[in-house]
């Protein structure tokens, strides 16, 4: 390079000059001896001394090559630092994508939430709770949630492992409730007042399908929509156990927008607090108890009689209802019975009312809470 010193190899026998690369002489083979050269002049490139701060044949500035080299080592150091960073950040991304993938694997084949390791970070899958106060206010849209309150619970001879806990239980059904949101908001365009509550009972099997769906109790006279929500609801996972299958039940409340959750759940807890028997306490919703000063006096009010048992005669539907050919509801809707209506009751088998038509309708089933008796009848 011009300006620079640089060095050439010498002949110590026959003194004949060699480039720098060379190492034996071609002449008579005598190892060659290297000379230092001054510098060059970076416009004629004649030789020029050590000392001088001009070319002696041209008056060029010697020092202008110099500045110019130094300028290119800082540009080549420059590039080489941008290198190594470029190979350090693209390590590092490989690295996390690694790491990443090995974590949704682990997370898949172990039936972990991989979510508890960097909290909800997903919006619309998070449980309203009553820890977090979004349970006590109106739902913006159209949601389904667990109502763990009105009597969610893990039975049978699983129950006591620790995949099974309730809270666990719970927690996947929320993670899982997504299409049934869907398939809820679906039906609320065309049924803008549709809302109400429905019980599964889940039985799940040891490797963590859901064998069974079976609707408990239920406030849908749609025969399919309750069809669609025990279909999504047989496509649930949960984790692999090995003590043995496990009942589910599952309380749902479906809830459209611009209701308040809070006035819902405890509008649902008063009607399962007045379906209790006299005098036998709730396994499922404990009350808190009253409060009140030594001053003031309470009120003591006498038991409740015992509800008499449905018997046959006149009654009146209470909502509108479905009519099944067989007491339970997974049989054929033969038809549908609106609000107000006065039915002709013939029998009483469990939580079922048979009717029979006095003017040629089907005959068929209803639920007891659907209808009341007629005074008089």
């Amino acid at each position: 390079m011009f300006g620079e010193q640089r060095s050439m190899k010498i002949c110590p026998t026959c003194s004949t000059g060699y480039e720098d690369e060379l190492n034996f002489c071609q002449q008579d083979g005598t190892a060659l001896q290297t000379k230092a050269v001054g510098k060059t002049c970076p416009k004629c490139g004649k030789e020029a001394d050590d000392g001088s701060k001009f070319c002696h044949h041209c008056g060029t500035s010697l020092h202008l090559s110099i500045d110019a080299s130094a300028k290119q080592d800082t540009t080549s150091q420059t590039r080489s630092r941008s290198r190594v960073l470029i190979g350090v950040s693209a390590t590092l991304c490989v690295v996390a994508l690694l790491g990443g993938a090995l974590l949704v694997y682990t997370g898949k084949t172990r039936e972990l939430d991989i979510s508890t390791f960097f909290g909800n970070i997903l919006p619309g899958r998070k449980q309203p709770s009553e820890k977090d106060g979004s349970l006590y206010g109106r739902a913006d849209v159209a949601q389904v949630v667990v109502a763990e309150e009105l009597g969610f619970g893990v039975t049978d001879i699983g129950a006591d492992d620790v995949n099974r806990r309730a809270q666990l239980m719970s927690d996947k059904i929320v993670s899982q409730l997504g299409s049934l949101s869907d398939l809820y908001r679906q039906q609320s365009q065309f049924n803008p007042s549709l809302m109400g509550r429905i019980t599964l009972q889940l039985t799940v099997a040891q490797t963590g399908q859901v064998t069974k769906v079976e609707p408990l109790d239920s406030d849908f006279s749609d025969s399919e929509f309750k069809k669609s929500i025990t279909t999504e609801a047989s496509k649930w996972r949960f984790p692999e156990t090995t003590m043995g299958d496990v009942k589910v039940n599952c309380p749902l409340l479906f809830i459209p927008p611009g209701i308040d959750v809070a006035s819902i759940m405890k509008w649902e807890q008063s009607i399962g607090a007045r379906a209790t028997e006299p005098g036998v306490a709730s396994k499922e919703i404990s009350a808190a108890p009253s409060t009140s000063s030594s001053s003031q006096k309470t009120e003591i009010k006498p038991p409740a009689p015992p509800r008499k048992a449905p018997v046959a005669g006149s009654y009146e539907t209470r909502r509108e209802t479905a009519v099944y050919r067989e007491p339970r509801e997974d049989s054929e809707q033969v038809a549908s019975i609106a609000a107000g209506i006065k039915v002709n009751v013939v029998a009483v088998q469990g939580e079922w009312l048979e009717i029979r038509s006095k003017v040629g309708n089907p005959p068929g089933f209803i639920r007891k809470d659907s209808a009341t008796p007629m005074a008089g009848r």
